[in-house]
């Protein structure tokens, strides 16, 4: 009795000492983690002066805007065998995050303005915007 006793306190202790310990991992994009902007279908426009340091690529759609004076490090892709495998590793990925628990639900569809994030599944009742 004093042994279950004493396993039972040292077992709560340890539970309450890492109350918000986060084990998920991220999901694997393959393919997709080549570009810092992409999309299955639909366009990629700029509009303005920017700085790229990546890919950009669609699968189906347009690429417009990144003229100078834009400065861009990285290759532009569009509907080749690239951006196929691309495209289904973003979904692959997509498929992971939709079907995992959000951590957080109350969060307001516009992200950033100085926010600090943390790791987690943010769930949004509207189209998401980062500022």
């Amino acid at each position: 009795m004093k042994t279950q006793l004493t396993q039972f306190i040292v077992t709560t202790i340890t539970l309450l000492s890492f109350p918000a310990v986060n084990f998920s991992q991220t999901p694997n994009l393959n393919t997709a983690a080549n570009y810092v902007l992409f999309t299955i279908t639909g366009a990629v426009g700029n509009t303005g002066i920017s700085q790229i340091t990546g890919n950009i690529g669609t699968n189906a759609g347009a690429i417009t805007g990144f003229e100078p004076p834009t400065t861009m490090t990285g290759n532009i892709d569009s509907g080749n065998v690239v951006t196929t495998q691309c495209s289904a590793d973003l979904q692959a990925a997509y498929d992971e995050l939709y079907n995992m628990a959000p951590t957080s639900t109350s969060h307001a569809p516009a992200f950033g303005s100085g926010e600090t994030l943390f790791a987690g599944v943010y769930a949004i009742a509207a189209a998401g915007s980062v500022a």
